[in-house]
């Protein structure tokens, strides 16, 4: 049970199981049974009872605090979890989610040795050349900075012992690395609460957007209140539903109308062209619209025509997009994308955007900032061999991972793929 920790701007920490204090078969049952307890040991090693098996106020506090608590960290992976962390029978090891911060806090021990021994012996953690570049800090549970120095051959081993060390990370999601292309805009989004990812801690940057998704990202993004009106704007968006109310909301700021159907189709991934559309008209900008000539538009394949070259247009007047060199390879059609004599680039209006893409273009049209640090409150504790511990302000706690299938994402539903390209201009969004 992770019930603090210096890693996460906390003063001290204490480490110890759920079941120690919680349920029928906890350690504050047997105590006040005076029955034997496998970790009773520990108890009375750390002074949370003495040797009478009677317990000290700071273990009924620590009990209060878990169950208080517990949650507010979500835990991602267990002891032994295979993610390279723990990659032996040597270590041994809890990585949690911040709910303040939404990055990884891994703590991290050797099993092996025993209190006598702790000293004495040591086990090694090779960090790899990724792990290096996503870790923002190492320290020990005093809170006092760990160096790591790297190797020559890429490899930067972590020396561990029985007390355990806080590796912070800088991630949010375990499939975007820092460094990556989008790593920036997908990491801001989800401090901000906007974006969530799936159940499993990924992101799927790559990943099609759906047109509800699409829709949640940005109601969340400008901040606008939702509205839960009690007539469905659309056949297929029904009351009560996952994206109801972010597509309502969208629909009342008249940046999303759906098709002549009367259907929305949320499940269908949002085009490139359509969610230029959306945030130029969330974000409230004047259209752009060059006088027609033949080298006028910007793109290639986004001609004066196009009914959303304005909303392109506008979109790359920001500098919100760039579009793409000429002289590739579209990878979601396989069509070649020559150059003309301006050498001008390609947007691909009619490729769904990709999760990592709806990031960085909601991004840059909001122009987001990192939010403040939720400041953490510290809690003394009644006994002095617990030290302090700070126990983070509360917060709603993440679901767990999904544990088999494929993973539901917190953003909505899985894509329905490819989105069909219509020989005619498609309904406005």
């Amino acid at each position: 049970m992770n019930v603090g920790g210096a890693a996460a701007n906390l003063a001290g920490q204490v480490w110890y199981e759920r079941r120690d204090f919680l349920g029928p078969g906890s350690a504050l049952t047997a105590v006040a049974q005076h029955t034997p307890y496998p970790v009773g040991d520990s108890f009375t090693h750390s002074g949370l009872i003495d040797g009478a098996r009677t317990p000290k106020p700071a273990f009924t506090t620590m009990r209060v605090l878990g169950q208080q608590h517990l949650d507010t960290a979500a835990l991602v992976h267990p002891p032994g979890y295979p993610d390279g962390v723990f990659n032996n029978n040597t270590l041994e090891g809890y990585t949690f989610r911040s709910p303040a911060s939404r990055h990884f806090l891994s703590v991290v021990w050797d099993a092996n040795v025993t209190h006598t021994g702790r000293d004495g012996g040591h086990a090694s953690y090779p960090l790899n050349p990724t792990q290096v570049a996503n870790l923002g800090a190492v320290v020990n549970m005093f809170g006092t900075p760990v160096t790591v120095v790297p190797t020559p051959n890429g490899v930067t081993p972590l020396t561990l012992n029985i007390d355990p060390l806080y590796l912070q990370w800088q991630t949010s999601f375990s499939d975007v690395n820092v460094g990556d292309t989008f790593y920036s805009f997908i990491d801001l989004l989800a401090q901000r609460g906007v974006v969530a990812g799936y159940n499993d801690y990924t992101f799927g940057p790559s990943n099609p957007t759906t047109r509800a998704q699409a829709c949640k990202i940005i109601v969340l993004a400008a901040g606008w209140t939702l509205v839960n009106p009690q007539t469905a704007s659309f056949s297929d968006v029904p009351i009560g539903t996952t994206f109801y109310q972010f597509v309502e909301t969208a629909v009342n700021h008249g940046i999303v109308s759906g098709y002549s159907d009367g259907t929305f189709r949320p499940n269908n991934a949002v085009s490139r062209q359509q969610l230029s559309k959306i945030l130029v008209l969330a974000a409230g900008w004047s259209q752009v619209n060059p006088t027609p000539t033949p080298t006028t538009p910007t793109f290639t394949d986004v001609p004066s025509d196009n009914l959303f070259y304005p909303f392109i247009e506008t979109l790359y007047s920001h500098g919100v997009v760039s579009g793409y060199t000429c002289g590739g390879v579209n990878p979601q059609t396989g069509m070649a994308e020559p150059c003309d004599t301006a050498n001008r680039p390609y947007f691909r209006p009619a490729n769904y955007s990709t999760r990592g893409q709806v990031s960085k273009m909601t991004q840059l049209t909001f122009m987001l900032q990192t939010p403040t640090p939720i400041p953490t409150p510290t809690l003394i504790m009644s006994s002095p061999t617990c030290g302090i511990v700070a126990v983070p302000t509360a917060q709603p706690r993440l679901p767990a991972p999904a544990p088999t299938g494929v993973p539901n994402s917190l953003d909505g539903a899985t894509p329905t793929l490819p989105e069909p390209v219509p020989s005619q201009p498609p309904p406005l969004p």
